[in-house]
């Protein structure tokens, strides 16, 4: 019989499924760097747990940020039915709100003073166009965009002053040549009403357009129509908020722009005049484009 052979394979020795003998490492870490991974191991652990807490956060912003979305969502398809809201009336809290969505876009352009008057209206128009080349602005007024009710017209004579309001039309002797309030109480002043709520950027003014009279608006206010979220009513709120007035002109033919510093969502734009050279006299423009 021949005798079997001696088993070599030491205790530190490991075999695998294949046959091999592989030497098993017998280093063992020392207690420091386990204590060392450990720790490192506590701290990415710790760094978990916060993005954690930071995305749940976002998470709960998120729903809460949507939730309200939806309720003026809601509020504006109330609001806005016609059992609620005549064409009359003003936009909605959502309308108002998204307004201030489009300060991402705006070119938050210097409003011009009186030191740089335009000779006409389709100057003004190319300026405007100019700072907004992305969008199709309009000339409300002008092109019957919008309706334009006035508080009072006075009349002489001949002359009536519910035409020639605009900047660009051409003086007759039908015409006043502006429009022409009964007096220069506070109180007067011309409302521009659109269909639909617009996007508006600025308002041009300039004096009456005539041969025989020195009249124009020194100053002038621009509100929209806003509704107070406490009562629910609508209230005129300035255009842009804490702009009281606006410089107007400072001669009867030149016109004088103002742009608004972010766009405003309006349906219904009130100018009033606040001074002027010897009786307010004014032509003028709402600068736009549809919501």
């Amino acid at each position: 019989m021949v005798p079997l052979a001696a088993d070599t394979t030491s205790a530190e020795d490991t075999p695998y499924g294949n046959g091999e003998i592989v030497k098993a490492d017998s280093a063992v870490p020392s207690p420091s760097l386990l204590a060392t991974l450990y720790s490192m191991l506590d701290r990415q652990g710790g760094v978990i747990d916060r993005l954690t807490q930071q995305v749940e956060a976002q998470r709960v912003a998120h729903e809460a940020l949507t939730g309200r979305l939806q309720e003026l969502e809601t509020s504006r398809e109330t609001a806005d039915s016609p059992a609620s809201l005549s064409p009359s009336e003003g936009v909605s809290e959502l309308a108002l709100a998204k307004a201030t969505l489009l300060k991402g876009f705006t070119l938050n352009p210097k409003r011009p003073t009186s030191t740089s008057p335009f000779s006409d209206a389709p100057s003004a128009l190319t300026f405007m166009q100019r700072l907004y080349p992305n969008h199709p602005l309009m000339e409300a007024v002008a092109h019957h965009h919008a309706r334009v009710d006035f508080s009072s017209v006075g009349t002489w004579a001949h002359y009536d002053s519910r035409s020639g309001h605009t900047l660009s039309q051409p003086r007759a002797v039908t015409k006043a040549g502006a429009w022409l309030p009964l007096n220069s109480s506070e109180e007067q002043y011309a409302q521009i009403t659109f269909d639909r709520p617009v996007v508006v950027v600025g308002v041009a003014t300039a004096g009456r357009d005539s041969t025989e009279y020195q009249q124009w608006v020194t100053s002038y206010k621009v509100e929209v129509l806003d509704r107070d979220t406490a009562t629910g009513s609508h209230v005129w709120v300035a255009a842009e908020p804490g702009v009281k007035q606006y410089t107007g002109n400072t001669d009867k033919s030149t016109i004088v722009l103002q742009t608004f510093g972010n766009p405003v969502v309006a349906k219904q734009v009130k100018i009033t005049p606040l001074e002027c050279q010897v009786h307010p006299s004014m032509r003028f423009e709402v600068y736009a484009w549809a919501y």
